[in-house]
């Protein structure tokens, strides 16, 4: 009988989660699109913000990549849950970039993105840099983008230009930006 009523209450905690998120991603302008695209001639790369299907994330086994980069972000939740993480991908290629960390209260300007790109992973830590956009009401909603660190096994000058054509079709937050004039830019 316990443990029905711990399962009642976990199912109670996730669904208060999933209200909020998706309340949340209303107010900051989410209109219900499942993928915004932008083509990328310089990458020759089609990406599109989209959600990650539950085929997603066993086809690339993305909760064990997840959990190489913060497995307790989630407090053990499954963060693919509810089908609401979103990436950046090009289908035609594999290609995809996933933020796997925030940083947290240690260093909250610290992102960390996994790009999978030719069957390999490259980590990619990144700040927002100075002069980037502090409210939304910014018009231009600007972005300067410095990447700390990025290292993984193949060739890592054309990985960071797969890497800035990915950060340009999710510009300034993915599937939830509501900005049409985003201003980019790069240190890399």
């Amino acid at each position: 009988m316990e443990k029905g009523r711990q399962g009642a209450g976990g199912r109670r905690v996730v669904v208060l989660v999933l209200v909020l998120v998706v309340t949340a991603g209303l107010f900051f302008g989410w209109h219900g699109k499942q993928e915004k695209s932008m083509n990328n001639a310089a990458s020759g790369l089609n990406f599109v913000n989209a959600r990650i299907s539950e085929e997603d994330v066993e086809k690339y086994g993305l909760r064990e990549l997840w959990d190489r980069y913060d497995p307790d972000v989630y407090g053990g939740m499954d963060p693919f849950a509810g089908g609401l993480q979103e990436w950046v991908f090009d289908k035609q290629t594999d290609t995809f970039l996933m933020l796997v960390d925030g940083g947290g209260r240690d260093d909250p300007g610290r992102l960390t993105y996994v790009l999978h790109w030719n069957d390999q992973d490259y980590a990619a830590v990144l700040r927002l840099g100075s002069g980037s956009s502090k409210t939304f009401k910014d018009v231009p909603y600007v972005k300067y983008w410095e990447l700390k660190n990025i290292s993984g096994p193949g060739d890592i000058e054309k990985a960071k230009q797969v890497l800035k054509s990915a950060l340009t079709t999710y510009g300034a937050m993915g599937l939830f930006r509501k900005f049409d004039d985003v201003v980019l830019h790069f240190d890399f």
